[in-house]
């Protein structure tokens, strides 16, 4: 929904995400980011690991940043 968008909804929801890994005993984050959300996982703290594709039904790939949080 663009105007659900820059509202800070995803920054609450990764910080209790972040928490509740880190309660669970978890000390580091993976996660794969299309290319558009790559600055948004970054600006929580991921740094960048390497790219890669995955791919969907009918072999179609989608281009991903890999990303990592140590917590």
């Amino acid at each position: 929904d663009p105007d659900a968008v820059r509202k800070g909804i995803g920054t609450r929801l990764m910080t209790h995400v972040i928490r509740d890994a880190w309660g669970a005993g978890i000390r580091v984050l993976h996660c794969k980011s299309t290319l558009t959300a790559t600055p948004f996982y970054k600006s929580l703290g991921f740094r960048s690991i390497g790219d890669s594709a995955m791919t969907f039904g009918g072999g179609v790939a989608f281009p991903v940043t890999l990303l990592s949080l140590p917590l």
